[in-house]
């Protein structure tokens, strides 16, 4: 099963928006958010967090991701991804210089973040 989408213009703080047509049974919502991390860009560490409603992937595209969740510490490297339910406090706490991650977000709620 897959889906094709389209980008919309760039969301809030660069965050790229989008909507998958006709492919309603893939997700409760046809809307998700996808976004490039990078060490250097974004705050190490990152603020711990948790999403209500939101599902959420982090893929490791290029170097090393420490990340606390649910009071486990998890290293991801190159190639591997966490999949986040919703209620799972996390946050990344180390990453190496040349990190890269490509994180999604579905469905696409702005305001669904929990600061612990």
């Amino acid at each position: 099963m897959y889906a094709v989408g389209d980008i919309d213009e760039p969301g809030p703080g660069g965050l790229l928006i989008g909507t998958m047509i006709g492919r309603s049974d893939l997700f409760d919502s046809r809307e998700f958010c996808i976004r490039v991390w990078e060490t250097g860009k974004d705050d190490v560490p990152s603020q711990r967090h948790a999403h209500r409603d939101t599902d959420e992937v982090i893929m490791v595209l290029k170097g090393t991701l420490k990340i606390e969740i649910d009071g486990e510490e998890i290293h991801l490297v190159s190639g591997k991804f966490l999949f986040k339910k919703p209620g799972s406090a996390s946050q990344i706490v180390w990453a190496s210089q040349d990190a890269q991650a490509l994180i999604i977000k579905a469905p696409w709620l702005p305001y669904d973040v929990v600061k612990m």
